[in-house]
């Protein structure tokens, strides 16, 4: 994904959560559609308010795969700065690693799959 589409997708995010209206997308309303799963929504909720506007941007970086130095690149902020904020992230959500991270991004609502074909 393009820097240029990510940070336009971040500002939706940001205002759905601002709105408290990240999990009333279909996949939160209806977890049958999971196969019986069920995503993270009211801690999600809770966690991801903790954050700071800037970590919610690199959640949203890291969760569509970029590296500590991609996201330095696109933020303008150093890769010591882009690994603190990683950091961060994962300590107020109390996530393991990375891979963790983009699991809990994409399950609580902030990030959607792409659409689109695929080789």
């Amino acid at each position: 994904m393009s820097a240029s589409r990510v940070r336009v997708a971040y500002p939706i995010a940001f205002n759905l959560l601002a709105q408290r209206a990240i999990f009333a997308t279909p996949l939160a309303s209806n977890p049958e559609s999971l196969g019986g799963r069920v995503p993270h929504p009211p801690l999600a909720a809770a966690a991801l308010g903790a954050l700071t506007p800037r970590e919610l941007e690199v959640l949203t970086l890291l969760a569509h795969g970029l590296s500590n130095a991609q996201i330095a690149s696109d933020l303008f902020i150093s890769d010591a700065t882009a690994k603190t904020h990683v950091s961060h992230v994962l300590m107020k959500l109390d996530l393991t690693d990375r891979v963790h991270a983009v699991i809990y991004a994409y399950e609580s609502g902030l990030v959607q799959p792409a659409r689109g074909n695929y080789p």
